[in-house]
């Protein structure tokens, strides 16, 4: 591809799933440590993942279960982060935010490697 064309739609829907990933894993992050949380406002962190979140369900628009799908991703690491929060750190939350962090990481590392793929085409 030269620098010229516009990105494969594949390359761009990979891209928008992996920060996609990675936001949800940012914000767990922040959920660990306040030191993170403190890198970037709040709100500006919100804004970006809802903004992300969003463009990922567009592009699952023409499925039907593809937006509730996404939906329900986010709904559940925003629970397993707030359940950390709230019960400051207590060992079963804590387990459950290390097991969500690790299935985030899995995805990203994927989808990183997928992105790998389509871009050396």
């Amino acid at each position: 591809m030269s620098q010229g064309e516009p990105p494969n739609k594949h390359v761009h829907t990979t891209e928008t799933f992996l920060r996609f990933y990675v936001l949800l894993s940012q914000y767990l992050d922040r959920c660990w440590d306040q030191n993170v949380r403190l890198a970037l406002p709040e709100a500006e962190f919100a804004t970006h993942l809802e903004e992300t979140r969003q463009s990922v369900e567009t592009l699952f628009a023409s499925n039907r279960r593809g937006p509730s799908k996404v939906h329900a991703e986010y709904e559940q690491v925003m629970q397993v982060g707030t359940a950390f929060m709230k019960a400051q750190g207590a060992e079963s939350e804590q387990s459950a935010l290390e097991h969500e962090r690790d299935r985030l990481r899995m995805k990203t590392s994927v989808l990183s490697d997928l992105m790998a793929v389509f871009r050396s085409m």
